[in-house]
């Protein structure tokens, strides 16, 4: 996009196509291009879609739910394991003051 102006720059950021193009996932761009290749739509920019498009834009969901997933459950574990850091200073202060104590009668 370096040769373009900022105007024609502006207005193919306003384009939907453009958009919905950037947004798509890999395997549903692939799909869209092997149906275009297939004949089964007009062109890759035509609105309607495909059978391997629309294949690929689920796997392409799947894909998405799956990292999701993964991301929340390592989210989890990076709480628990802060958890337990924060009860094993506990202990540890715990255990310091224990002399003390000792020490003291108590």
């Amino acid at each position: 996009m370096k040769n373009r102006s900022d105007a024609q720059t502006h207005i193919i950021r306003r384009d939907p196509v453009f958009h919905a193009r950037r947004l798509r996932g890999p395997r549903e761009q692939a799909g869209e291009v092997s149906d275009s290749q297939a004949g089964v739509v007009d062109s890759e920019d035509s609105i309607e879609s495909g059978p391997a498009e629309s294949m690929g834009e689920r796997r392409d969901e799947a894909t998405e739910a799956a990292n999701k997933g993964r991301e929340a459950r390592a989210d989890a574990l990076e709480e628990q394991a802060d958890g337990q850091r924060e009860e094993s200073g506990r202990q540890a202060e715990a255990l310091d003051q224990a002399p003390d104590r000792v020490r003291e009668g108590r």
